[in-house]
This record gives C-alpha cells, sequence and structure tokens, in this order.
C-alpha cells in the first residue's frame, strides 16, 4: 500500500470526533533487525544477522527464528486525532500476538516454512485518555528469501499484522472487514486498497445509541456489514447483527466453548463478586469473545477493574496484583503465568471447560437457589432450541489433536462456525433472551432498592448514601448471603452511585422499568391466583 498523503483519492473528510467509527489503520511489516529491505536475500546483508534455527515436528511445519521484527510501515489518518493521540506503545504488544517469538520483545516474530492461511485475533487495550481502545488484527504470512545464493534461497514466510483501532467493541464487523479487504487486494480491482481504507475509516460513521444501525456496503465484498448500536449506556455485545454474523456471535460462543453450569455457577459468580479470573486457551480470538460475552452479563452493573482480555508474556507480572481482575492468557503464556499469579485466581481453562479455584481463593456465598433454577432453566430452553453444539463434544473421547482443531478454526480468517444462523421465530433473538435471563436475576436481586436510597433533606441537605444493611436483612433469608458480598464491591458502589447523581440517565431509567414491570407482573400473578 502507498502512503495516504501520495495517494489523492485518501483525501478525504474526517468524522466528529463523537461519531467516529474507527481510529486508526496500521501496517506491520517484518523487517530483518539489520535494517535491509524485506526479501534481500543474505548476499546482499550480513548474514550473521540472519540467523535461522530450524526445529522439526513430526506433526507441524518447521518454525524458524528468523531475526526480523515488526514495524509499522502504514498508517490512516497520517496525524494524530486531537481527542485520541495515537500511542504506538500500548498497541504494540498485542499486535504480534499470532507470530511473536521472543517472550521478552514484542516485536522479535517467528517465521513459517510453509504457507499459512491467514487468522484473526482481537485485543484490548487503554489509550493515553483511559478510554478502552478495541484492536482487531488480521496477520497474513508472506514469503520472503533467506539463506546463501550459492546454497539455494530459503523460502519462509513471514507475518504481516494489518490492524483496525476503535472505540467501539465491534469486533466481528472488523474482522469480516479486514477479511475482504485483504480479500480484495489479492484481486484485480479497478478501485484502488487505500480507497477503501480512507472510505471506511473517514466516512463511515458509527451508529447513534438508541437502536440505530449503519450498513457498509461496498460492491467488492461478499456481503454488507451491518453495525448497530443499542440504547444508550447498554453493552454493545447485546446489539443485533446482520444474518451472516449471527451464528458468530461472541455470546454463543461462550456457550459453545464452556458449559451452562462453569458459566453462571463458577465464571460470571465470580466475576459478578469481583474475584481474580484468569481464562487460558490455544485461541487468541475465543480469549476476547468470552471475556466480552461474559461481561455483557453484569448490566445493570458495570466491570470497573483490570480488563486484559489478551496479555501478552511480558506483562504477566500484573497478576501478582492484589486487585480484582478479568485477564486472559494464550496457552504458551501459562507457565509464565503460573510464576506471577495470585494464589487467589480462578483459572478458566476454555480448551477443556475446567475451572480451577485457586488455594486462597474466597469461599463463594451460597448462589440463591430458586432464582439459580430459573436462571439455568431460561439458558438451557433457549440453547436447545437454537441447537447450540458445543466444541467439546465428549470431554473423555475427545483427543488433544481435536481438541486444538476445534479451538484453532476461531483465529482462521476465513473459518465460521458450523452451526446454523439460529432463527428468530419468537421476535427475539437468542442472544437476547439469554442477556434478558440475567437481567431478570438482578431485577429479582434488587427489586425494591430504591426505597433504601438517602436523598438529601432538610436534616442532612449534603448527605447522599444507600441503607445497605437494612437492603440486606429486607430480601429473602436465601438471597441474603449473596447479597452481603455484593453490596460490598465497587460494581455495586457504581450503580447506587449513578442513581443518586444521574437518576435520569437511559440505563438507570430502562433497569428501573424493569422492576416496576416485574412487580406489575407479580401483582397479576396473585390476583389471577385468587380465582
Amino acid at each position: 500500500m502507498s502512503k495516504a498523503s501520495e495517494d489523492p483519492t485518501m483525501l478525504t473528510h474526517t468524522p466528529a470526533p463523537s461519531s467516529r467509527l474507527v481510529e486508526y489503520f496500521l501496517i506491520y511489516s517484518s523487517n530483518p533487525s539489520d535494517g535491509t529491505s524485506i526479501g534481500s536475500t543474505s548476499a546482499n546483508a550480513d548474514s550473521s544477522n540472519h540467523h535461522v534455527a530450524a526445529t522439526t515436528n513430526d506433526d507441524q511445519s518447521s518454525i524458524l527464528e528468523v531475526d526480523y521484527k515488526l514495524d509499522m510501515s502504514f498508517r490512516y489518518p497520517m496525524t494524530d486525532h486531537f481527542d485520541n493521540p495515537f500511542n504506538e506503545e500500548s498497541i504494540v504488544p498485542f499486535v504480534g500476538a499470532q507470530c511473536q517469538g521472543s517472550p521478552t520483545s514484542s516485536h522479535v516474530v517467528y517465521s513459517q516454512d510453509e504457507f499459512q492461511l491467514p487468522k484473526v485475533h482481537h485485543f484490548i487495550c487503554t489509550g493515553q485518555k483511559g478510554q478502552y481502545l478495541y484492536g482487531t488484527v488480521l496477520t497474513i504470512f508472506e514469503p520472503v528469501a533467506v539463506g546463501k545464493e550459492s546454497e539455494g534461497d530459503v523460502p519462509v514466510y513471514v507475518p504481516k499484522c494489518i490492524v483496525l483501532v476503535s472505540q467501539y467493541g465491534y469486533l466481528l464487523e472488523f474482522r469480516e472487514f479486514l477479511a475482504s479487504l485483504y480479500r480484495i487486494s489479492t484481486m484485480e480491482t479497478e478501485i484502488p486498497i487505500e480507497r477503501y481504507v480512507s472510505n471506511f475509516c473517514s466516512e463511515i460513521s458509527r451508529p447513534e445509541p438508541g437502536a440505530f444501525s449503519v450498513q457498509y456496503t461496498p460492491g467488492a465484498f461478499p456481503t454488507p456489514l451491518l453495525f448497530s448500536s443499542p440504547p444508550h449506556n447498554f453493552p454493545l455485545t447485546l446489539c443485533p447483527r446482520s444474518e451472516m454474523l449471527t451464528s458468530k456471535d461472541p455470546i454463543l460462543t461462550l456457550f459453545r466453548v464452556l458449559s451452562c453450569e462453569n458459566v453462571v455457577v463458577e465464571v460470571w459468580t465470580a466475576l459478578v463478586l469481583e474475584r481474580q479470573v484468569l481464562f487460558v486457551s490455544s485461541s487468541t480470538s475465543l480469549l476476547t469473545y468470552v471475556c466480552e460475552a461474559l461481561l455483557s452479563f453484569l448490566y445493570p452493573m458495570s466491570w470497573s477493574h483490570v480488563y486484559i482480555p489478551l496479555l501478552p508474556q511480558i506483562a504477566t507480572t500484573i497478576l501478582s496484583a492484589p486487585v480484582p481482575y478479568c485477564i486472559g492468557v494464550h496457552r504458551d503464556v501459562l507457565p509464565s503465568a503460573l510464576m506471577d499469579m495470585s494464589q487467589e485466581c480462578i483459572i478458566v481453562d476454555i480448551d477443556y471447560d475446567t475451572i480451577t479455584i485457586g488455594p486462597s481463593t474466597p469461599t463463594p456465598p451460597l448462589f440463591p437457589q430458586t432464582r439459580k433454577m430459573k436462571l439455568f432453566n431460561e439458558l438451557h430452553e433457549t440453547l436447545e432450541s437454537i441447537n447450540i453444539q458445543s466444541i467439546h463434544y465428549d470431554k473423555e473421547e475427545s483427543s488433544e489433536a481435536s481438541r486444538t482443531k476445534n479451538v484453532a478454526k476461531y483465529d482462521e480468517a476465513y473459518g465460521p462456525p458450523d452451526d446454523e444462523s439460529p432463527s428468530n421465530a419468537s421476535g427475539q433473538t437468542p442472544v437476547e433472551r439469554i442477556s434478558e435471563a440475567f437481567l431478570r436475576f438482578y431485577a429479582s436481586l434488587l427489586m425494591n432498592y430504591r426505597a433504601y436510597l438517602i436523598f438529601p433533606n432538610k436534616d442532612t441537605p449534603d448527605y447522599m448514601g444507600f441503607k445497605t444493611r437494612q437492603f440486606i436483612l429486607s430480601q429473602k433469608f436465601d438471597f441474603q448471603p449473596f447479597l452481603r458480598q455484593l453490596c460490598g464491591t465497587q460494581q455495586f458502589d457504581t450503580f447506587i452511585t449513578k442513581r443518586l447523581y444521574t437518576p435520569s440517565a437511559l440505563d438507570v431509567v430502562f433497569f428501573d422499568e424493569c422492576l416496576k414491570n416485574k412487580q406489575s407482573a407479580k401483582r397479576s400473578a396473585r390476583r389471577f391466583a385468587l380465582f
């Protein structure tokens, strides 16, 4: 690709900061560490700087550790956004997750002696102003020559990473855009590939909050991309998707890789009570999908602690921090993570659908049994209606190779799940029904919370708060152990603070309306029960 400033088709207007869908489009190329151009042979450069160490494996291609590193070769736009400056240091450690060859450097990469199909992964990092930045990376492998001409060139494939960075978590849509863009780059087209980049980054605005959608339909793309927006302050994971992407939704993917019992009883409960949770998988994409789906189930609460779905190996020391966290690591990084991990950490192995409780993990309270059964029944009913297929099949009979294959398909750029798109015959999507089941749990748990809010009065004009003890004692006996720990979390404190200081926020109004509807339904049920 040529630089944006050299191509007149790249000179387009930029959306206002509040409506910008994409922050930056980046390309990282593999370059020899001695500074020679990509594709140069050792006859034109010092061969000592092109050390090749080959290891063979009967089941896999040889891996060559070549002295290449990832450097940014292209970016769009060329200048930083004033409200969100580009911070390369926060992004680089995540870019080469599919090809890193050194645990101490985010630049050194492995090359392969056989061609590989493009791979995709996602990451979430923090920008300079503290906001989340969502990254989607397409990794392709390009041939270069390494070796002496007299002995014949040694063909190897080095990675090139194409990156989209946004403040919005449209992971599947960005994944589809990059895959389609690469497909177009391999064909002859009348429109230069740079024009697609500038159009998407500078002319496509994000949908406004409130259930609006923006459809992106370039002629060369196989299918249009739909960017939908949920109501104000709702988790973006809950927004509707195009029919093509429905079966790939992170929430449905979550239940393909983790059993319903593990999702609810262990993992979700641990996040609700702000424990330390570490996810492990051989798939870098699955780590982000699973974490995003689980955190969406916290609504109307929100996670406000350490959140790194894909943790680089150079940063595993954060696992020893005495704070709640939701972190994911690739299986290759697990040995290093175990050395730094806190004794309170809960390890969730996505590949094997297993959970390991740390020796010092606080004992969880009893889950409210009545609500637990209702939640289980609603989830099982929804999952059975759409025939979700687990990737684990029979845990005892599945071989290591089959497990790896089932998990690895989520990193393939052109490898969708085999399941058909779930039907929407009932008017609600499966994702909406699953999310509603968790929302009903919170509605039952916090039914009359507003009666215990403390607002200013003539005696205490400057005091606002919440009668925590009275609220807990007023609830059903089997709810109280769970509520005692929930009310001590930062999530609950933020939940109450928002209702005291911003009661007109749309997500506050929505949840309170849900409580009113539930109370009305209860009263109606009691009246009918009398006859």
